[in-house]
């Protein structure tokens, strides 16, 4: 798709955002980024896997800047999900981070697919 029926405004191609309403082919869609719903047709959506409480995340490869920036992580950061809020968010327990949860844009992070790492006793 070239430019949706209502336009991109902050939206783009690798934006994840979350469905609000449906009605007659219109939906409401909430972003993290933006503080209203964005209007567009369903077949201008694509549908991807939610982020859930309790997956095991890390920081999408070639990362220039998370939105919210990078805190204390780094690319090579590994954490979980511990809540999704209304808008998309995701805030994000890292292993070795106390306190405040990182907050993350959905399409800043990915599932982590990589096996546990074993210790040596």
């Amino acid at each position: 798709m070239t430019t949706p029926s209502h336009h991109w405004e902050e939206v783009t191609h690798s934006s994840i955002g979350v469905i609000h309403r449906m009605d007659n082919g219109d939906v409401w869609v909430a972003f993290c980024f933006m503080k209203r719903l964005w209007l567009c047709k369903a077949l201008e959506l694509e549908r991807t896997r939610i982020f859930k409480v309790g997956d095991k995340i890390r920081i999408r490869e070639g990362l220039v800047t998370p939105r919210w920036g990078w805190g204390m992580e780094t690319q090579m950061s590994k954490g979980h999900v511990v809540g999704v809020d209304a808008n998309g968010k995701l805030p994000v327990k890292f292993q070795w981070r106390e306190g405040i949860a990182w907050i993350g844009d959905p399409a800043d992070i990915v599932l982590d697919e990589s096996p546990p790492s074993i210790a040596c006793t």
